[in-house]
């Protein structure tokens, strides 16, 4: 009975995981086709720690667009310093949906890694643990 709940739970996940990061890739390239590029300057560093033994660095950027308004981007990873300037990508018609330049080249492995995951517990799925559980 387990055993079966497993093998739906992995049929669902496989083509989710497949499908998921061609879609998110696409949101992200057509945030970056309408967005706007400024200059904004790391303000603050704060330390969460989601699990007791992992801790997190989030940056909090200042940003100003060209009317003069001031926004806070909060960003997780990477290692800035407080003062440090960064180029920061933002919507013109939103400011507040704002976020840090990303390289193509990692979104594009996290894309293929993810979706070749997704494939292969898809396979693993029909081709491997269905047959035994019949």
């Amino acid at each position: 009975m387990l055993r079966t709940f497993f093998i739906y739970v992995a049929m669902a996940l496989g083509p989710v995981a497949m499908a998921a990061p061609p879609l998110i890739t696409w949101g992200h390239l057509r945030f970056k086709r309408t967005a706007l590029l400024t200059r904004g300057v790391v303000i603050e560093l704060e330390y969460r720690s989601p699990a007791p033994d992992i801790t997190r660095q989030v940056q909090k950027i200042r940003f100003q667009v060209p009317d003069g308004r001031e926004f806070v981007l909060e960003e997780e990873g990477g290692k800035m310093a407080v003062g440090d300037v960064v180029d920061v990508l933002y919507d013109p018609a939103d400011p507040r949906r704002a976020m840090l330049p990303f390289e193509k080249r990692w979104l594009v492995t996290g894309c293929v890694l993810m979706m070749g995951l997704g494939a292969f517990v898809t396979w693993l799925v029909f081709f491997v643990w269905q047959p035994l559980s019949q």
